[in-house]
């Protein structure tokens, strides 16, 4: 989102409008994160502010003669808070989930701004399915990027978005008939035919 907003160059009149909308955690990772977000111009007035959990992580390896990439995430307060828009988390009580659920109104009026719409995967399907659905009444551009936890990818979302970003491993995940089995056969097949 920073690099997006700070990067690009614009007169007063073509003001690049960027948010970005998750839960900050309680610890210092999320003054850290806050901090950078609005200095480089990001709008974070739709993001919430977890007081139970910390700031979700996430590390990834490589493996240096294979190239091999995994990673482990740990969602932290990005797994959390998003009762108003129809998440409910096995932690939450029935008067935290009976909070006011979000209107189709609401969510569109909070996008509407905007000239673009990113989602990852750290937040819950539900919220990226109802900003894509919204996005997509607005005409607004939706790019996924299908990194982050490894989840079916709904094809109802899928529908909403005019772009994917995913990595290789990611590729094969939402193609579904790859496995590494057939990725050795076809490795083996190819060598035979040079």
């Amino acid at each position: 989102c920073a690099k997006l907003s700070s990067s690009t160059q614009q007169t007063q009149q073509e003001i690049l409008r960027v948010a970005f909308l998750g839960q900050f955690g309680n610890d210092a990772a999320s003054q850290i994160l806050q901090s950078a977000l609005t200095s480089n111009n990001v709008n974070i007035d739709l993001c919430g502010k977890s007081k139970q959990h910390p700031s979700g992580r996430g590390y990834v390896m490589i493996v240096p003669d294979s190239g091999e990439v995994s990673a482990v995430i740990s969602p932290g307060s990005n797994f959390y808070g998003w009762s108003k828009w129809g998440v409910k988390n096995p932690t939450d009580n029935d008067q935290q989930y009976a909070t006011a659920l979000l209107t189709d109104d609401e969510i569109e009026q909070m996008i509407s701004p905007h000239s673009l719409l990113q989602l990852q995967c750290e937040i819950p399907d539900l919220v990226n399915k109802r900003l894509a659905s919204a996005a997509n009444k607005l005409n607004i551009p939706v790019i996924l990027d299908v990194g982050g936890e490894d989840r079916h990818m709904d094809r109802e979302l899928l529908q909403c978005c005019d772009y994917l970003i995913p990595n290789e491993t990611e590729l094969e995940r939402l193609a579904g008939h790859y496995t590494d089995e057939n990725k050795d056969e076809r490795q083996q097949g190819d060598e035979r035919q040079q």
